[in-house]
């Protein structure tokens, strides 16, 4: 794929091309990374605006017209992706890493006090795994990807995503564990999803 053109490999993505994501981020991650670097200060927030701009890119891929270039679209979204990162940590707004719908497959009960210690608790914990660890976890079991297109959107084999989100989970889970002992006693523990 590697004589590809850009346009091209974004055809191949629309048309469901499981490596041309793959391709586009291998091509274009060393810029990517280096817009980063320029908004962050630390090597995790540098992760945590690529983690977003992939996920945007993933998401708006099928929008892009081609009136600009790839690269330039992709600098485009490193850089929204980091002034929100910027904006976040400079109004201490904690946005919720789990939706109403995680919630309630975890079976975690609805008091916005309880929910608010329980992200921040989570937010801290995922700093206790790798970023592909992070990435995998919070893609599969956040997001709602499949592993197949969480792999793709990472670049990695599947089987690296099963691993590596089964390890952010058990470390999530020694880590969780005090947190979720506080909520009732008929809530699901992580990994234990209900109907």
């Amino acid at each position: 794929m590697d004589q590809h053109t850009d346009v091209q490999l974004v055809r191949s993505y629309r048309a469901g091309e499981k490596g041309a994501f793959a391709e586009i981020l291998n091509r274009h991650h060393r810029r990517m990374q280096a817009v980063a670097r320029r908004y962050a200060r630390r090597e995790e927030d540098v992760q945590d605006i690529l983690q977003d701009a992939y996920l945007r890119a993933s998401q708006g891929l099928d929008g892009f017209r081609a009136e600009a270039r790839l690269s330039t679209w992709l600098h485009r979204l490193v850089a929204n992706s980091a002034l929100d990162h910027i904006g976040r940590a400079r109004n201490r707004v904690e946005t919720p890493v789990l939706d109403e719908d995680a919630h309630r497959r975890l079976g975690m009960r609805h008091d916005p006090m309880h929910r608010a210690e329980l992200r921040m608790a989570v937010r801290r914990a995922l700093k206790e795994v790798t970023p592909g660890q992070a990435a995998a976890v919070v893609l599969v079991d956040v997001a709602g990807y499949s592993v197949a297109d969480a792999a793709a959107l990472l670049g990695v084999a599947p089987g690296t995503v099963k691993s590596r989100a089964w390890r952010a989970r058990e470390r999530l889970r020694e880590v969780l564990d005090p947190a979720l002992a506080r909520d009732d006693s008929t809530a699901a523990r992580p990994g234990q999803l209900v109907a």
